[in-house]
């Protein structure tokens, strides 16, 4: 079995904490700033990548299964990301720039396919996946925005009435105050999420399977329900 690698950088006052098991697990941490965090565990054949640059960061990072790649990458002040992978062949992509940002994170299963991208501040984005071949992708660009996005599967035996395989989710925000909540519960739903403007609140729902749903706002104090 080949070794595992670590490659760590970092600039006066931050914490960092890396625990590998298994084989060809890689791990690359740049931490540039004062007082910044960093927390990453693996096991199996994991890769993970963190670059912080700024001042309050705080990245922690947990992969458990093979195959699994994270990169996070934080510019700004006040920024919080958080992943977590459970299964085999999932890849997450976690972006934040500006200051006060929070990004949650949440991969069960296989195959997941996850890329969250923050620019602004004051934004909160939380995701959640469970099941398989699952794909979401969200990307948010202004201030005080919020996002809620949630994918369930059958895989898992004690949550009732989830959603199961082939589900596809995409929410864009561009502006200030945007809210977006977006469920999918049911087999092989897509859903597509855009917002432009200000003060704008998008909600999209989607119960059973083989649902389809698209919502597109540009302009101020809009409200879409789907």
């Amino acid at each position: 079995a080949a070794p595992n690698i670590v490659y760590v950088t970092q600039n006066k006052d931050n914490s960092l904490y890396v625990s590998q098991a298994g084989s060809n697990s890689s791990s690359a941490v740049q931490i540039g700033g004062v007082m910044n965090n960093a927390d990453i565990s693996q096991k199996g054949q994991n890769q993970s990548n963190v670059y912080q640059n700024g001042n309050y960061n705080s990245a922690k990072l947990s992969a458990t299964g093979w195959h699994n790649s994270m990169v996070a990458a934080s510019i700004g002040n006040n920024n919080s990301t958080s992943a977590y992978q459970n299964g085999n062949s999932n890849n997450a992509y976690l972006y934040q720039k500006g200051s006060s940002n929070t990004i949650g994170s949440n991969q069960d299963g296989k195959r997941n396919t996850e890329e969250l991208v923050i620019i602004g501040g004051k934004n909160t984005l939380a995701t959640f996946q469970n099941g398989n071949d699952n794909n979401i992708r969200t990307t948010v660009t202004g201030g005080s925005n919020l996002v809620n996005v949630l994918q369930d599967s059958s895989v898992n035996p004690l949550v009732p009435a989830l959603s199961k395989y082939e589900n596809w989710a995409y929410v864009e925000q561009v502006g200030y105050n945007n809210s977006v909540n977006l469920r999918q519960i049911g087999e092989q739903n897509t859903s597509a999420v855009s917002a432009k403007g200000y003060a704008n609140i998008l909600d999209s729902r989607s119960a059973g399977y083989r649902n389809l749903s698209s919502a597109n706002i540009e302009g101020n104090n809009n409200y879409a329900y789907i």
